[in-house]
């Protein structure tokens, strides 16, 4: 082992625990030095080193019986039988999560999806701060797997309905699989499903949204589209649908030229991104840019100028929030990270060739990366990073080109693939793949910065911004991982959760899950907020393993604001002239809805509230008093 001392004169002591239990101190071990550890100099007695912080930790867990018990199930799927050179899993990406006040008693609800052939699940909160048992809003032997989650009201009756929208991507099955649900609620938070309210929807879908964004007084969504049913790395059907007394209608080839097939959707936000009054459509996705669909009033228009239209990434997620006070909304954009093999950027960029290469019906995936040719050659080439056996059993075409795994090792991609091979193939590449702060820099232009590395060890996946330490400055907290990937890749299971706290001028501080408590070990999917007797509580899904929950330490001190269901972004007065712009979102994160209050630190006196229609009301907050 080898420790980095920096500018670091010395060492005080180093503590050398033994896997037995055994310890033993060295006391000013001299630097530049190889040491050698016996342990015939271990002592039985433990000696334990405590982690200082001068901050303290942001949260506490909470125990199952305290909130919710819930532990995902789902069966191994093997999706790689359908396309053996896919690089991941799309039957293994939830659980998505959603909050909201489904019966009208003053308490947030908790939704949580289910994988096919089982039921989505309710979770209603009691005074105690306690969760009901679980009701099943759908038959158990529903086909469609569970993605993302959205309640809202789809027919202005004053009460929250849920709508489901349909994944996975086994290709195999039939189109029903893939059809989009809406449930109506009877005020009461009894659900049931409705068939009249959607068209028939069969796509693979990934996140769903609202906005009004027509300005009509309901509210109106936006399903992406995660993948085509035809195979990866098609593009699936993404979908704009606006809402007419309860009837929802696809208008995307009418109202949003380019947005049906933009790409491989993972998370979309409603968002006002250039400060004109409208509320605009920010889309990520896998093989893609973060991409903007301006509001026009009667169309939505692609800005093809951002500053980041060449940054390609694998995007997971997006959050929201003026993290730097200037009165915009700037973004954290969640990445597959850089703890992997692909090592992708602007020079050598991850590349997928995509095409029915032996006419068989089916699409046959190659990816490829930037890789030395050997030691002595510095130089890189572009190599597949399959598997031979991959490629044999993805198509007989690969079969007869290599005589052995010899051949096959040294081949690069213009030896895999002719000229005349590649003619009409789909291609794809990803030059960024870090995890990132973009900053909104005004009239449609952004600029992305890198996220500090401990950010970058794995894909992120959930997050929620929020004040955790209840400095009124904005932070986010953050989840990850993935199980689901191919067997050359390996798990990215790195990440252990973590939060960044914001400075207010667009720079973040490192908080880990050993000095925060906010720790998610595993295959992390949803991270949502939810208000359980006054306290600010994130709770966190993770695929076929328990839900995770962390009480906030710090939001006794705030003052919690619940917006009306169309006020849609608000300006917080923070003193000496800055303006803290906030966005009210229906849906935010991979797979995930947090609860539409804020929390607001008692120092701010005066909130301006907006609709997307121009209507605006002014709070004033009196001290010391708490809204009801």
């Amino acid at each position: 082992m080898h420790f980095g001392l920096g500018n670091t004169s010395g060492v005080d002591s180093l503590l050398v625990t033994w896997p037995d239990g055994k310890t033993q101190v060295i006391k000013n071990p001299p630097r530049n030095r190889t040491l050698t550890l016996d342990y015939e100099r271990a002592i039985a007695k433990p000696l334990h080193w405590e982690i200082y912080s001068t901050k303290g930790s942001l949260f506490k867990e909470l125990r199952p019986r305290e909130t919710i018990s819930f532990r995902h199930e789902e069966d191994d799927l093997i999706d790689f039988n359908n396309q053996r050179t896919i690089p991941h899993k799309f039957s293994q990406g939830g659980p998505g999560i959603a909050v909201g006040d489904v019966n009208q008693d003053g308490l947030e609800d908790v939704v949580i999806g289910a994988s096919a052939g089982r039921p989505t699940i309710l979770f209603k909160q009691l005074k105690n701060g306690s969760f009901s048992p679980r009701v099943a809003l759908s038959d158990h032997g529903k086909p469609q797997e569970d993605t993302g989650l959205l309640l809202f009201d789809a027919d202005a009756d004053g009460d929250l309905d849920l709508f489901v929208t349909s994944g996975g991507a086994a290709f195999n099955t039939t189109p029903e699989c893939y059809q989009h649900r809406i449930y109506l609620n009877d005020s009461k938070g009894n659900y049931k499903l409705s068939r009249a309210s959607l068209p028939p929807l069969n796509t693979i879908g990934s996140c769903v949204r609202a906005a009004d964004f027509d300005q009509d007084g309901d509210l109106d969504l936006f399903v992406g589209g995660r993948v085509s049913a035809s195979g990866y790395p098609l593009a699936g059907e993404s979908i704009l649908l606006q809402n007419t007394h309860g009837i929802f209608q696809d208008v995307t080839a009418s109202m949003a030229k380019g947005l049906q097939r933009v790409g491989m959707v993972t998370d979309a936000l409603w968002s006002d991104v250039d400060d004109d009054g409208r509320v605009d459509l920010v889309v990520a996705g896998e093989f893609m840019a973060v991409t903007f669909f301006k509001n026009n009033g009667d169309r939505f228009t692609k800005l093809e100028e951002t500053g980041i239209e060449n940054s390609l990434g694998w995007w997971n997620s997006i959050a929201g929030g003026d993290f730097d006070a200037d009165g915009d909304t700037d973004y954290i954009i969640g990445n597959l990270g850089d703890n992997n093999s692909y090592q992708a950027s602007a020079a050598y960029p991850l590349h997928v060739f995509a095409k029915d290469f032996d006419g068989n019906g089916s699409i046959d995936p190659v990816l490829a990366c930037y890789m030395k040719v050997s030691m002595q050659d510095p130089a890189k080439k572009l190599f597949p990073i399959h598997f031979w056996d991959e490629l044999n059993t993805q198509s007989p075409l690969f079969r007869r080109k290599f005589k052995r795994f010899k051949n096959y090792a040294r081949a690069t991609m213009d030896q895999l693939l002719t000229e005349e091979e590649k003619k009409g193939a789909l291609v794809l590449q990803a030059n960024d793949l870090k995890t990132s702060y973009l900053e909104n820099l005004g009239k449609g232009h952004f600029k992305l910065k890198a996220l500090p590395v401990q950010v970058q060890v794995a894909p992120v996946n959930g997050m929620v911004v929020g004040d955790f330490n209840g400095d009124a400055n904005l932070d986010v907290a953050m989840v990850g991982n993935n199980f689901s990937n191919e067997v050359f890749a390996g798990r990215y299971d790195a990440f252990t959760g973590l939060v960044l706290l914001g400075d207010g001028r667009g720079e973040f501080d490192v908080v880990e899950s050993a000095e925060s408590d906010f720790y998610v070990p595993h295959d992390a999917k949803g991270l949502a907020s939810v208000f359980v007797r006054g306290n600010l509580v994130l709770m966190a899904t993770q695929n076929r393993d328990s839900l995770r929950c962390f009480q906030s330490k710090v939001n006794p001190n705030l003052t919690f604001f619940e917006p009306g269901q169309f006020d849609s972004f608000g300006e917080l007065a923070l003193g000496h002239g800055r303006k803290q712009k906030i966005e009210f979102y229906y849906g935010s994160g991979y797979l995930s809805q947090s609860s539409r209050k804020v929390t607001i630190d008692p120092s701010v006196r005066k909130l301006k509230v907006y609709d997307f229609s121009g209507r605006s009301r002014e709070i004033i907050f009196e001290q010391e008093k708490k809204l009801p």
